[in-house]
């Protein structure tokens, strides 16, 4: 196999990447090829973030600097305290004992 140097200065022309740009299939096309031979991308031809993923970003970024604080904190904070109690220990019928007699037979 024989190495061959590639000057990458090229594909910053302006005519390259108007050529690459104007149908999706070359543009795919080259990106592979780059990406095979590990080449780095160009400006024009690295993707940017579109459709539903960036619209569901930019909502949760929107949504994250309205409301900082998560909704674990949150419950913590509206309940007062992390753990929660099963009964009160002025509840009689709480602090009964268990009857285990059925349990020795």
């Amino acid at each position: 196999m024989t190495v061959c140097p590639v000057d990458t200065d090229r594909l910053s022309h302006p005519g390259a990447a108007d050529y690459f740009t104007r149908n999706p299939h070359r543009m795919a096309a080259v990106r592979a090829m780059l990406d095979l031979l590990s080449i780095p991308f160009p400006v024009w031809a690295q993707r940017d973030i579109s459709g539903r993923a960036a619209a569901n970003r930019n909502m949760l970024a929107a949504f994250r600097s309205d409301n900082p604080e998560t909704l674990h904190q949150a419950t913590v904070r509206k309940h007062g305290e992390h753990t929660t109690r099963l009964a009160k220990p002025s509840d009689p019928l709480a602090c009964a004992p268990i009857d285990t007699s059925f349990l020795d037979t």
